[in-house]
């Protein structure tokens, strides 16, 4: 009768053959690595885009839903429409813009002049000017408006009793209170003045 032989031996492999192996199952693990990675990164990438496009889509949505309060605003004269106001270029005021803001001026104004001392009770009349939009003649000297209220007297030769003069200075008007301070020079010798007037 045969021999039992026993159970068989285990099989070795070739140094060469387990090279090649463990190289299979490296590459095998490293494979399946780089496939999740990819996949995470392919996923994270997916979320980003949509979370811009969701972002995006909610500004525009809620910038069609603003409504514009410059819409059914209407600015005359060069004005402008701002958050729903207009903004007046000189010498116009109002909410349209529709005033001209000499027109608080014109007129015949009564007050008290004081010039270094001396004063004197003096009517004087303010008219709009043909030559310039915002201008003011008071009497027979030029003032260009600042502001819907207040002007400045720029430098010019003025003429009282033939004897050469010259005047600058500002002014502002209160309700109906108009107020001048300027400096009238005769025969360069500089005074200065401040005048209140009430319009009559």
């Amino acid at each position: 009768m045969p021999q039992n032989e026993g159970p068989a031996p285990h099989t070795r492999l070739s140094p060469g053959k387990s090279k090649k192996r463990f190289y299979n199952l490296a590459s095998s693990s490293i494979a399946c690595c780089l496939q999740k990675k990819l996949y995470l990164c392919s996923g994270m990438k997916t979320l980003r885009i949509i979370g811009l496009a969701m972002t995006l889509f909610g500004a525009l949505t809620l910038q069609s839903c603003m409504k514009d309060p410059c819409k059914n605003v209407t600015c005359q004269n060069g004005g402008t429409c701002q958050d729903g106001n207009c903004e007046c270029t000189l010498p116009w005021e109002g909410p349209k813009c529709e005033v001209d803001a000499r027109d608080k001026f014109v007129g015949f104004w009564r007050g008290t002049t004081v010039c270094e001392g001396d004063s004197e009770i003096t009517t004087i009349g303010i008219a709009k000017s043909s030559v310039r939009p915002n201008r003011i003649v008071i009497g027979s000297i030029d003032a260009d408006l600042t502001s819907s209220s207040t002007f400045d007297i720029p430098f010019q030769p003025v003429g009282v009793n033939g004897l050469p003069e010259t005047i600058y200075g500002n002014g502002s008007l209160n309700g109906n209170q108009l107020t001048l301070n300027y400096v009238l020079t005769i025969r360069g010798v500089p005074r200065r003045c401040t005048g209140t007037f009430n319009k009559l």
